[in-house]
């Protein structure tokens, strides 16, 4: 899910090629703890999302390299200002410069030249329920919002745990990825085009078998992957808001 139009070739996340820089923050407030298993669970979670997405690029004869930076693992970082996660079209656009502020950094300027790599993404790993959702930078927007990331939760609900697909596919948003699945910015007629073309693609849906996605080519032409425009992606393109 995004709540803004994600932009191919911009903000911190630009082309999915090279290196991209994983900067997480395990955050919790007064009502919550990441205990070391769940830190270690979501780890390695994010780990097999960027494994995946590195045997995806070999099949576009593309190799990438993920790194990783962490905050609050040894403690957490207290957050009070948490995002409920329930799509509400409300989400503190702030987020990110409030969270690197709370781990000493006092710009996003300070990151960016700290961090020797093509991409950079930010985590957000919240110790509550809730839908994950990805923040894309986009041009026509203030340069203050150019580090891109992702709200990730500890489970959606008691019954439903994260999923390594979804982490994926947050990332992908962030490299210019579309959802194609109907959303808000999407329509019922662009989901089920996509259901008969691409119907295991990542950006369609999500699943507990990771390994039973794929990356379409209208998504890797998105992400840098491939350079024309194969047939009929501008039919997939989400309706601005």
């Amino acid at each position: 899910m995004i709540p803004l139009m994600a932009s191919r070739n911009a903000g911190s996340a630009k082309m999915l090629k090279g290196k991209t820089y994983s900067l997480l923050f395990f955050l919790s407030d007064e009502k919550s703890e990441w205990n070391y298993i769940e830190k270690q669970k979501m780890l390695q979670q994010i780990t097999d999302a960027e494994i995946w997405l590195i045997e995806q690029a070999k099949r576009y004869n593309h190799k990438l390299q993920f790194e990783h930076g962490l905050f609050g693992w040894e403690q957490d970082i207290h957050f009070e200002e948490m995002p409920q996660g329930n799509r509400s079209g409300k989400e503190d656009v702030f987020l990110t410069n409030k969270i690197i502020q709370k781990v000493g950094y006092k710009s996003q300027t300070e990151i960016i030249n700290q961090i020797p790599a093509d991409n950079i993404q930010l985590l957000f790993l919240f110790k509550r329920d809730g839908v994950s959702y990805a923040f894309p930078y986009s041009p026509n927007v203030a340069d203050e919002f150019f580090l891109e990331g992702m709200s990730i939760y500890h489970r959606f609900n008691e019954q439903t745990p994260q999923c390594t697909s979804c982490i994926a596919h947050e990332m992908l948003h962030l490299f210019g990825a579309w959802d194609l699945y109907r959303s808000f910015q999407t329509t019922k007629a662009q989901e089920d085009q996509a259901r008969k073309r691409y119907p295991n693609s990542i950006m369609l849906r999500t699943s507990y078998n990771i390994d039973e996605l794929n990356i379409d080519p209208v998504t890797a032409w998105r992400i840098g992957w491939i350079d024309s425009l194969p047939t009929g992606a501008e039919f997939f393109r989400p309706i601005p808001q």
